[in-house]
């Protein structure tokens, strides 16, 4: 009886030894990388009471509204993380958020699973940081509350109070004011 409880507790230990190794494989050989995700945004979201108040006044018809867009639940919001990050026609990101403003960097890899951890010593960027901003996204690329993304670039984003989980955002495709963006999350 004594002799089955101490191989019993063995087992026990060992079981736990081989989760606690198997976790920290995990982590280590994945670099802090987590899954990549697939986020969808619409830059200016058809809504249903400014719908009927277009057609109320004419300048839409009932018959041509694009009725599936508009009970949509598009959202021009990129749910990133802990805060979403809003997406603006003609390809901005914006700094502010609710759970307060974003960084953004730029990152020279085509593909998000080549982001490493060497890559969050990129220069991150501020909202009205001009200087700085001009330097990382250039004139155009940079304005005072937002940047302007083109598709096939891989952008870097942290909340500036959480500066320790970085998010690698691909700008997979842009058609009209609808952005795809494939994310992936990186711990410092």
């Amino acid at each position: 009886m004594g002799c089955n409880s101490q191989r019993f507790r063995w087992l026990i230990i060992l079981a736990a030894l081989l989760v606690f190794v198997g976790i920290y494989w995990h982590f280590v050989s994945s670099g802090g990388q987590g899954k990549i995700r697939e986020l969808r945004a619409v830059g200016e979201p058809k809504r249903l009471i400014s719908t009927i108040g277009n057609i109320l006044h004419g300048k839409e018809s009932l018959k041509s509204t694009p009725w599936r867009e508009v009970f949509s639940s598009d959202d021009n919001y990129l749910d990133i993380g802990p805060a979403k990050i809003k997406w603006l026609t003609g390809g901005y990101l914006c700094f502010n958020t609710e759970a307060g403003p974003w960084e953004f960097a730029l990152c020279s890899k085509r593909d998000l699973k080549e982001v490493s951890k060497k890559d969050l010593q990129n220069q991150f960027v501020g909202e009205k940081d001009l200087v700085k901003g001009y330097n990382v996204f250039g004139r155009l690329g940079y304005n005072e509350d937002s940047i302007n993304v083109i598709t096939r670039e891989i952008i870097l984003a942290r909340l500036a109070k959480k500066p320790g989980m970085v998010y690698a955002l691909k700008i997979r495709r842009r058609e009209n004011d609808t952005v795809w963006v494939s994310v992936m999350e990186i711990t410092k």
